[in-house]
């Protein structure tokens, strides 16, 4: 996430991705990518992303507020991500999500199996984390933590 090493998690329930919600006004975004792979000498899978586990001091207020979307890509994880005809894993086109909504029903996201001595190619996922224009003032310089689980098997 955000240039971060690849983790290996072997043992589950595997790896989380945490957001810290800070500095926002309504109608405002910001994106973070997550890429996952499986290590060398693995089989092909799948993973899925479970809802948000709210925190922080702000959790009740800012965190309720804070919507989200996420599409698959391995491009730039930006506001371009989300035009045309991306492959939402959360939410749509015009369709945001509360952060403890989990990947919408239907989506399943394959994990390319490696080679014996290389990884796989990754699946990426980036996140679009909106604080709505008809969110109150009083939401501003507020801080809330949003955690994510990905849950994968093997194939």
């Amino acid at each position: 996430m955000r240039g971060a090493a690849y983790v290996n998690s072997p043992t589950p329930p595997g790896t989380s991705v945490t957001f810290t919600g800070a500095g926002f006004t309504p109608a405002t975004s910001a994106y973070f990518p997550v890429l996952i792979r499986t290590t060398a000498a693995s089989v092909a899978g799948t993973v899925a992303l479970n809802g948000a586990s709210l925190g922080g001091t702000d959790a009740a207020t800012l965190g309720a507020a804070l919507r989200y979307r996420v599409v698959r890509t391995t491009s730039a994880c930006d506001a371009t991500a989300f035009t045309g005809t991306p492959s939402f894993v959360v939410g749509a086109a015009a369709t945001l999500r509360g952060l403890t909504a989990p990947q919408e029903s239907g989506v399943s996201n394959s994990l390319a199996a490696a080679t014996v001595s290389a990884a796989g190619n990754p699946t990426g996922f980036c996140f679009e984390i909106t604080l709505p224009a008809s969110a109150p003032g009083s939401l501003q310089g507020k801080t809330a933590t949003a955690t994510w689980q990905f849950v994968s098997t093997s194939h």
